[in-house]
This record gives structure tokens, C-alpha cells and sequence, in this order.
């Protein structure tokens, strides 16, 4: 068992950091999950669990099939290999890899906005900004307004 675990760790914190640097790049990204396995495989992100069936393909958004992969993968290597020989191979995790994950769906990047787009959204946020303060103001001058007419009448019926 200690084998296993020291390459376990070694193997699921390299995969941990290569899983991050993609995920910053590419985190919008669709990509397509199998379930390899002949068990239905459940995995969970965020307290919320995912039943993919046995040989059934959905897709998700690249974290959650990069994280489901790495699990999916634990749990076929875990059955067929528990003595942990195959689990420091990189190729023995790649070939299963390469049958779980499918084809990419990119998300569409928003064109980058010219520097007039961006002044004039700056412009029309500190303008609607502006406009609800003068609303703020109108309506407290309204009350003060209101306060001092009926302050003012009660002056004048005490008279």
C-alpha cells in the first residue's frame, strides 16, 4: 500500500497542476466525457453529484471533465491493478484518458472592444451614476421640501 500511495500522490499532484494551468486558460470550454467503465460512475463537484452511465457520453465544462477523468481513471486503475504496478505509468493513465475525453466545443471569445467602446461604456455608466444621484437628491429636497410646509402649517394653526 505504500508504494501506491506515495505514486498516487505524485502522479494526482502533477495531474492536479496540469489540470489547473488548462483550466485558466480554457475554463469556458465543452469537452466531451465517456464513461468508459462497465459500472455507472458518479462524480462530484461542489457537493453535486454527476451519474454518467456505463458508456454513456456528456459533456461538460473542461473542469469538471478534467476533474471526472482523474477520478473515473483512479477507479478503473484501482480495480484493474491494485497492487498499483501500471499506476506511475503515464502511458497506462494517457490510453485511458484518450478514451474518456472527446471532442472540444471552444467557447466564443467576446471581440475585444476598441478603446471608444470602452470610453463610451465608462461615459454611460458615470452618466446613469449621475442620474441616480440627481434622482436621490430631487426626492430628498422633495421631503425636506414637505417636512417644512407641514412644519410651516402647523406654525400657522397654532397662531
Amino acid at each position: 500500500m505504500g508504494h501506491q500511495g506515495t505514486i498516487k500522490r505524485k502522479v494526482g499532484k502533477e495531474l492536479t497542476k496540469f489540470m489547473e494551468e488548462l483550466n485558466d486558460k480554457n475554463k469556458e470550454d465543452q469537452v466531451a466525457f465517456t464513461n468508459i467503465d462497465n459500472e455507472d460512475f458518479v462524480g462530484t463537484w461542489g457537493g453535486v453529484d454527476y451519474t454518467i452511465k456505463a458508456g454513456e457520453t456528456k459533456t461538460f465544462f473542461r473542469y469538471l471533465t478534467n476533474h471526472f477523468t482523474k477520478h473515473l481513471i483512479n477507479k478503473i486503475a484501482l480495480r484493474e491493478d491494485p497492487e498499483g504496478v501500471k499506476w506511475g505509468s503515464p502511458d497506462y493513465r494517457k490510453e485511458l484518458e484518450d478514451r474518456i475525453l472527446g471532442g472540444v466545443t471552444v467557447a466564443p471569445k467576446e471581440p475585444e472592444k476598441t478603446e471608444g467602446e470602452i470610453i463610451k461604456e465608462r461615459v454611460e455608466k458615470k452618466e446613469a451614476e449621475l442620474k441616480a444621484k440627481k434622482e436621490e437628491v430631487r426626492l430628498k429636497r422633495a421631503e425636506i421640501l414637505k417636512k417644512a410646509r407641514e412644519a410651516k402649517a402647523k406654525k400657522t394653526r397654532k397662531k
